[in-house]
């Protein structure tokens, strides 16, 4: 049982450390998207070896559920299993004024050597209304393009 503890505390630095520098990295490059009328912010940093994704959410009540749709590209695969390129999560509100970062996908590229890679990517999302009326959602959707 402590072997397992440790590797997941070693897991969640790793992820987190991950989340921060795709974070870092959007931010300075211009690919942070905000969606859900700027409640939902996706992050999205070329590495040049590949590409990360995070999501946070900046709603103090709410989960929101978001899908990164990565089909489109060209050469890669990503850390998910089976290489999946497409994710949907739900991304937890913050609580106490801290939000979450939430990992999403890491695109790998496959045969850099053989044929380029080209990262496309769509996100869209859903965070449900306030209480006042329940069965109601946001649905907004960012495609910005191939990169």
């Amino acid at each position: 049982p402590f072997k397992h503890e440790v590797e997941q505390q070693f897991k969640a630095k790793a992820m987190e450390a991950k989340c921060k520098k795709i974070v870092q990295g959007s931010t300075e490059d211009g690919s942070l998207m905000t969606i859900c009328n700027g409640l939902l912010r996706v992050f999205a940093m070329d590495g040049g070896a590949g590409m990360g994704f995070a999501a946070e959410n900046l709603d103090p009540e709410r989960t929101a559920q978001l899908t990164l749709d990565c089909s489109e590209s060209v050469n890669v695969r990503s850390d998910a299993d089976g290489g999946a390129l497409h994710v949907t999560v739900k991304v937890p509100p913050a609580r106490d004024g801290t939000s979450v970062l939430k990992p999403l996908l890491t695109l790998i590229p496959i045969d850099p050597y053989r044929l380029p890679s080209t990262y496309s990517y769509s996100v869209s999302a859903t965070l449900p209304r306030a209480a006042a009326n329940p069965p109601n959602t946001i649905i907004n959707s960012h495609s910005p393009g191939r990169r």
